[in-house]
Order: C-alpha cells, then sequence, then structure tokens
C-alpha cells in the first residue's frame, strides 16, 4: 500500500495483529460501520435535503472497497501470511475507501449549492426583493416558497426546472 500508514477512525492505537481471513473479516466489519456512519453523516442529509434524490454511496464504497481489498497481499509466493495491524487495515479503509467516497460526494453538494446560490442571485439582479426565510430556503433547500414569493415580479418557472428548484 505505501510506507506511510493512515490511521482510520475505528481502530486507533490498536497494534493488534491479525492475517489471512481475519483481514477479510476486519475489512467487512469497516465497510457496514463506515457506510453507516456516511449514511447518518451531515453530509448525506445536507445532500437529502438540497434535492439529490440519489445518493450513491454504498455503491462507491462498494466499488472502492473491493478495488483496495483486491490490493492488500495477505500472503506471499510461499505460502506465508503477512502480518497486520487492525490500526493498519482501519486507515487503509478510511483512506481509500471512505476518504475517496466523500471526496466524489462533496463537490456534487457544492456544486448543488453553487446552483442555488447562482438562482438567488440572479433574483436580487432581477430586482426581486427577498425575505430571509424565503432566501434561506432556496440556498439550503432548493424550495421556491410561494407564500413568500414576490408579488411584483414573474416567478421564473423555466429556470427553476432547469435548477430542479421545487415550489413549497
Amino acid at each position: 500500500m505505501g510506507l506511510v500508514l493512515s490511521v482510520g477512525k475505528l481502530f486507533i492505537n490498536d497494534i493488534s495483529v491479525i492475517s489471512g481471513s481475519e483481514v477479510n473479516v476486519l475489512w467487512y466489519s469497516l465497510h457496514a460501520e463506515y457506510t453507516n456512519r456516511i449514511r447518518d453523516s451531515t453530509v448525506v442529509n445536507g445532500a437529502v435535503r438540497l434535492g439529490i434524490q440519489t445518493v450513491l454511496i454504498e455503491a462507491w464504497l462498494e466499488k472502492n472497497s473491493e478495488k483496495i481489498l483486491n490490493k492488500i497481499q495477505l500472503s506471499d509466493s510461499e505460502g506465508n501470511f503477512f502480518y497486520f495491524t487492525r490500526q493498519e487495515i482501519d486507515g487503509w479503509y478510511y483512506r481509500y475507501v471512505y476518504c475517496a467516497t466523500l471526496d466524489l460526494l462533496i463537490p456534487k453538494i457544492q456544486e448543488r449549492q453553487g446552483q442555488f446560490r447562482y438562482f438567488v442571485n440572479t433574483l436580487k439582479k432581477q430586482g426581486w426583493i427577498m425575505s430571509r426565510l424565503f432566501e434561506s430556503k432556496l440556498l439550503n433547500e432548493g424550495i421556491f416558497l410561494l407564500s413568500y414569493r414576490d408579488q411584483n415580479q414573474r416567478i421564473p418557472y423555466q429556470f427553476m426546472k432547469k435548477l430542479n428548484i421545487k415550489m413549497g
């Protein structure tokens, strides 16, 4: 894997040694735990709030997990097992699977937030006067509140449809 060992979040300072099939067992338990951590994280909650309907966390974690697990050499050509610490395996999962997955997800969320910011700035340039609640809902959730809209301005339906902004 490399000379620099990364440290994960679950087995910090756990230098107990594992080898062979124990590596696979630990790897799959890490997979389950880190999947739950991402699922329950503010990153995913933020994505859902922004209207990103499909958050393919499991698919990306699975893809990255299998790729990295296959790179971990468990034994040499003579059948001797290599030994690893729990901290090493956790670090590899954390760095090459968990963080790699977040590196894919976070730019998508930021792109979506940028679209909402662009929409709000466009409305301001068109002379819209927005309440804090109206602007906050647009920026943070992509919801155009009909009850708080500027009655003197035309609603840009096509623009909203293009950016997948909902009306509420």
